[in-house]
């Protein structure tokens, strides 16, 4: 079942207070429409009524699709405690029931999960491949600060969007011989990290993978 409470947001840039439905379960079985309103991040876009100022506000909360049986998390500024409160009896039983569980701190990381889960993919892998790519990227235009990249699926098919300081997007193809060929490459290193037991896969996670798994490290 969804939940949600109202709570007074005071504007960043000019501080008038207005109301802001804060979803704190989102439950894709009793009303499909909350996939699309993650999305297309509706439930994350503050906008001020006063002066117009746009946003977006991430907050703690949980998505649970039990047909897929995925259950993420929203946790903005998760702490250590936060992951270990995870590891219960009731989550193992899921778990053995065949659920994934993840934690992600935006909406916008949200959403690249559904899409990433939706088309059977494997979000470790393609957290490498998002590595690998904005590494190319930082190469061939040493003047473009990266902020931020995410997985998405468009007309082209995979696609992976990289954001700079500004706010402004470079969209390049993921290949599927890419995906294919770094599934490949860290088969070894993937195996020993169960792809259900893996709570936090971003970034970081594929930084510490790429590192793991160089020769000099497995000696």
């Amino acid at each position: 079942m969804n939940k949600s409470t109202d709570k007074k947001i005071p504007c960043p840039k000019c501080g008038h207070q207005q109301e802001f439905k804060l979803w704190t379960t989102i439950d894709t079985y009793s009303d499909p429409k909350m996939r699309d309103a993650v999305l297309s991040q509706s439930i994350f876009s503050y906008k001020c009524d006063e002066c117009g100022y746009a946003a977006p506000l991430n907050y703690p909360c949980v998505y649970n699709d039990p047909k897929n049986k995925r259950v993420f998390y929203v946790f903005p500024n998760y702490k250590d405690e936060q992951l270990q409160a995870l590891d219960n009896e009731q989550t193992q039983k899921m778990l053995d029931d065949g659920y994934v569980f993840r934690v992600v701190r935006s909406g916008n990381e949200l959403a690249e999960k559904i899409v990433i889960f939706d088309h059977d993919l494997d979000d470790r892998v393609v957290e490498l491949c998002k590595l690998y790519m904005v590494r190319e990227l930082k190469k061939q235009r040493p003047d473009f600060t990266v902020m931020s990249a995410y997985y998405n699926y468009g007309k082209e098919g995979h696609l992976v969007v990289v954001f700079d300081e500004h706010g402004k997007g470079v969209t390049a193809p993921l290949p599927e011989d890419m995906y294919e060929q770094m599934k490949g490459s860290f088969a070894e290193y993937l195996e020993d990290y169960p792809f259900e037991e893996e709570l936090v896969v971003d970034v970081k996670w594929a930084v510490e993978a790429l590192k793991a798994s160089q020769p000099d490290n497995n000696k």
